[in-house]
């Protein structure tokens, strides 16, 4: 036989700890059904169900374009990327490789087979599926809790094994947003890629190529192991143990050997001017920093200059 207890029976001090306790109760017992991850909260995400994910892996799709929402503000990149999804869980996107799944039935999570790919490539992390038929996608993420701040991937069908389209690679193309905003872009602010077709003051070279993206990490390790090993202490400043604080440019070219040769210069602190023009000393202008060539095809630099006093 069952037996009740009267909440009125009870002393004072335990009625206060069982309100206390059922109050705790109910407000966090809705927190463990909230999705930890801003990301997990896009309220357009597209329900993956077996008939959608059958579409996602049965194409090569072809990037048109990165579109980076910040605010209001908007920023468009042009890109190579190829992503093929596999149904064993594995995908492919130009040189990074990885495995992706679907959490919460409504969201791709994509992860780097490499523990040395860094996490700003376009493809990596959690995305919703926006829009998706049988030749184009969309991929969006949302990178702030207020959804302010949008990354959008628009892609375009290709054929698995068939004769991919040519694209060009990631690049800034004309943005011109206040410096503080674009520190919150997701590409990285502190790099500025010059275009083949965007003219460079002073420097005439016989011909211009495009610096990927993806070369970008590789151009970096190479410059800053030969200035580690060649920069020495030089005029009693500190030596270069990491490129994080450099602003940093980057220019494509090819030799008289046919080698790709990048103009890396790197700067210690911002200029105003310094995504339109290759920032060097001028009597109007103090520079910090130094400035090296990186030979791609040779895996090697040459012609290292520091600036300054």
């Amino acid at each position: 036989m069952a037996t009740h207890v009267s909440i009125l029976n009870l002393p004072t001090g335990c009625i206060s700890k069982i309100v206390v306790t059922a109050c705790l109760f109910m407000v966090t017992l809705p927190g463990f059904s909230q999705r930890k991850y801003y990301e997990f909260n896009n309220p357009e995400a597209l329900k993956l169900n077996k008939k959608r994910v059958a579409v996602l892996t049965s194409r090569e799709w072809g990037c048109k374009q990165l579109d980076v929402y910040i605010r209001g503000n908007k920023a468009t990149y042009p890109s190579g990327e190829k992503l093929v999804y596999n149904p064993n869980g594995t995908y492919s996107c130009r040189l990074l490789t990885g495995t992706w799944k679907v959490q919460y039935n409504r969201y791709l999570v994509h992860t780097a087979s490499s523990k040395e790919v860094k996490g700003d490539h376009p493809v990596l992390g959690i995305y919703s599926v926006t829009h998706l038929t049988d030749s184009s996608l969309v991929l969006t993420k949302l990178q702030s809790s207020a959804g302010d701040m949008v990354r959008r991937l628009t892609f375009q069908k290709g054929i698995v094994g068939g004769t991919a389209q040519t694209y060009k690679p990631f690049y800034p193309v004309g943005v011109n947003l206040p410096f503080w905003e674009k520190q919150a872009t997701a590409f990285d602010t502190f790099r500025k890629v010059f275009d083949e077709n965007e003219a460079v003051n002073f420097y005439v070279v016989p011909q211009r190529y495009n610096v990927s993206i993806h070369e970008l990490d590789n151009i970096d390790s190479l410059a800053l192991a030969f200035v580690k090993k060649h920069g020495g202490d030089y005029r009693g400043r500190s030596p270069v143990r990491s490129l994080k604080p450099y602003f940093r440019q980057y220019v494509g070219y090819l030799d008289k050997a046919g080698h790709h040769i990048v103009y890396f210069n790197a700067l210690t602190s911002y200029h105003s001017n310094w995504e339109k023009d290759l920032i060097i000393p001028s009597p109007g202008t103090k520079v910090e920093g130094f400035r090296v060539y990186v030979d791609l095809t040779r895996q090697e630099c040459f012609g290292l200059t520091f600036y300054g006093n």
